[in-house]
């Protein structure tokens, strides 16, 4: 399955990624979603307005939501999904979906965002026509994207 902004968002998770941590996406790989759903340790979701609409889920496992927040929060140890993960995962979306945008709007698109929403423990199921993008941070973690727009 291909979808023409995949890319787009791959590298602005890399470039977000690069901003404040020594991780880097080792691999990425698109496909369709699981048709049963998976049940997501993490999961924040941003709604797209504008010329391209639509949803972006962002999902990762509880350990790299920790391990994430702890290099945002400067190295401090961070044992469980707490206010802190929340937030800094919360914030390490707007910060993907923003460069998404920026790159996006090279292509004249004109887009807003909507706040974030965060769950925990979800089971999701996404959208046929969506595309799951899985991004590897070997050993850290993966982090997904889902891209229904």
């Amino acid at each position: 399955m291909k979808n023409k902004y995949a890319e787009i968002f791959i590298d602005a998770l890399d470039n977000v990624l690069e901003s404040f941590t020594t991780k880097k996406i080792i691999r990425s790989e698109i496909s369709e979603p699981a048709v049963s759903g998976n049940i997501c340790d993490i999961t924040v979701m941003i709604g797209l307005e504008g010329d391209i609409q639509g949803e972006v889920y962002l999902t990762m496992n509880a350990q790299t939501g920790q391990i994430l927040a702890s290099e945002m929060f400067g190295g401090i140890e961070i044992t469980q999904v707490d206010e802190m993960v929340i937030s800094a995962v919360c914030e390490l979306c707007n910060m993907v979906m923003g460069n998404a945008c920026s790159n996006l709007c090279g292509i004249n698109a004109v887009i807003d965002i909507t706040p974030p929403t965060f769950a925990a423990d979800k089971k999701l199921i996404f959208q046929k026509d969506s595309v799951n993008i899985s991004c590897n941070l070997d050993p850290f973690g993966n982090i997904d994207l889902n891209l229904a727009v």
